[in-house]
Order: C-alpha cells, then sequence, then structure tokens
C-alpha cells in the first residue's frame, strides 16, 4: 500500500509518464519551427528496445549522419542496438545475405581461433566486406 500510496502522490505531483508521452508530437513540431534545420521524426510502439525499433532509429539515423571511419556510437551494449549498427553497415555496404551473421558471430567469439575461422569465412564470401571490417 505504501509503494502504491507514493506512485500516487508522484502521479499528482508530477503528472503520469505517459502524459509527457503525449506532449511529444507538439514539441518536436515547435522544435522544428523553431529550429527550421532540425530533423524530427517520432515513431512509438509498446515494446521499448527491441531489433525493429533500433533498426528504425539507425535507419533514420543514417539520413543525416554519414558513415564515417570517425563516428563512435556510444550505447550500453544492447543487443538490439548491436545487431542494427551491425546489419545495417553490413547488409547496406554489402549485399552477402549471410554476412550480418557472419559478422555478429566473429565479433562475439571467445576464442581467438574461433574469431579467425569465422572471419575467414567472411573473407572467402566478400573480401572487401573483409577489408571494410579491418
Amino acid at each position: 500500500k505504501a509503494w502504491k500510496s507514493h506512485d500516487l502522490a508522484i502521479d499528482n505531483c508530477q503528472g503520469k509518464c505517459t502524459d509527457s508521452y503525449m506532449q511529444l508530437p507538439a514539441y518536436l513540431h515547435n522544435l522544428v519551427l523553431a529550429n527550421p534545420s532540425t530533423i524530427a521524426d517520432l515513431h512509438t510502439e509498446l515494446d521499448s528496445e527491441n531489433d525493429v525499433s533500433w533498426e528504425w532509429f539507425f535507419q533514420h539515423l543514417a539520413s543525416f549522419v554519414p558513415d564515417d571511419p570517425q563516428l563512435v556510437i556510444v550505447s550500453d551494449r544492447h543487443p538490439s542496438i548491436y545487431k542494427g549498427m551491425n546489419e545495417r553497415n553490413i547488409r547496406y555496404n554489402f549485399k552477402g545475405r549471410h554476412l550480418g551473421y557472419l559478422v555478429a558471430k566473429a565479433a562475439r567469439a571467445f576464442k581467438l581461433q574461433d574469431f579467425y575461422s569465422t572471419f575467414n569465412e567472411i573473407k572467402e564470401m566478400d573480401p572487401a566486406c573483409a577489408a571494410y571490417l579491418l
């Protein structure tokens, strides 16, 4: 009861989290009006971080952030972020259907021998992809 009362008190004082999210479309609209070069696009789903949502994010990010060797993305190492970044880079730069899987497998290899074995598969399948990864 105490926890429920605590949550109710916070909702009454600060408003519910869902109410804040309902204000996002208007906020983004005003942001673009005030800053014409701003890019804003909002898409919401009930499941939070997943492969689909991160793929959507990276697709939109690529529209205004160029893929550059100096680009660094700092993350909390969520598996969907890693998958979205690698699949986006590999899938769009190299057309091999199996390359995304092999890159992920190489990255997760615990033994150096396993890494080299998988990396050699990548080299055989697409030498340009191997050079890109190096």
